[in-house]
């Protein structure tokens, strides 16, 4: 596969690894460039692109172009066979929603696992396993799997911070800094509270992550790493059902982000969740 191929950066240039990173962060944009555009967006120069294209054993941008359409197409079309924003109908038998439902979660995990750009997790992953201490940010049910994150990580040894109430998240920014790694979670992208802790945060100099399925999202200019939500779901509530694809989709997320954690040390880690597990067995109350 062409997208796995331009992960691997064991043999790449520094130029080549910068042009391979924009091209994985920006897949969807990137067939529709002539090899000027690429070169002038990507900043790097035109022989460079020509050079990655030899790397992967192509004969030039076109066959580039033609090879990577192909397989986003591949991977994106899995997510047409089912409506994300209208998955069941009134119509639809007991048997014909459940299916629908288990589809729906099936494809957007895969789109999601082929869409993962594991450079920026592996670096995510290094900073907080450095400061250890993490703030989280969003609204509504954005927040619902990080919770679970949370109390999965709070059982490996993090310190976890996360507020429902808006006001007390624009507190958490306000005292933050570069000892702490903020996880901001915003699916639409947009909203104003959000926006404002996200800002904030920033001027603390906080790493920070942005979870998002807006890519022109202001948030962005502000972010250290982003993470973009590929799902065929509206923005709008008005225009959907639920959230569903795009809930399954930062589960799925969260739950990379704990394992690579957890994995990273992973005997120290069972330890401190055996502890944890014992303590709280002893607190129970006997029958």
């Amino acid at each position: 596969m062409l997208i796995e191929r331009l992960q691997d950066t064991s043999a790449l240039t520094t130029n080549e690894k910068q042009l391979a990173d924009f091209i994985l962060t920006h897949t969807d944009t990137v067939t529709g460039m002539t090899i000027h555009e690429l070169a002038q967006t990507a900043f790097v120069s035109p022989p460079t692109v020509t050079r990655l294209c030899k790397k992967l054993d192509l004969k030039g941008f076109n066959q580039f172009k033609v090879q990577l359409s192909a397989e986003c197409t591949e991977r994106y079309q899995a997510l047409k066979a089912v409506d994300s924003n209208y998955p069941f109908q009134e119509s639809d038998t007991p048997r014909e929603i459940v299916d629908h439902l288990a589809n729906l979660s099936i494809q957007h995990i895969l789109a999601a696992k082929d869409n993962m750009d594991f450079r920026m997790l592996d670096k995510v992953v290094r900073s907080i396993r450095q400061l250890r201490i993490i703030d989280i940010y969003g609204a509504g049910t954005s927040l619902s799997s990080a919770y679970n994150f949370a109390e999965k990580m709070i059982r490996i040894g993090y310190r976890v911070t996360i507020e429902a109430d808006s006001s007390r998240q624009r507190i958490q920014a306000t005292v933050s800094s570069k000892k702490c790694f903020s996880i901001v979670v915003s699916y639409s992208g947009m909203t104003a509270e959000i926006l404002g802790n996200i800002r904030k945060l920033h001027e603390k100099k906080s790493p920070i992550l942005l979870i998002t399925a807006n890519r022109v999202s202001p948030m962005i200019q502000y972010a250290t790493y982003v993470y973009y939500i590929y799902s065929e779901e509206k923005l709008e509530m008005k225009d959907k059902l639920d959230n569903f694809g795009s809930l399954m989709v930062e589960h799925f997320l969260f739950d990379c982000i704990y394992a690579l954690l957890f994995a990273s040390d992973y005997r120290a880690h069972q330890q401190i969740s055996n502890e944890i597990n014992l303590a709280q067995h002893l607190l129970e109350p006997l029958d």
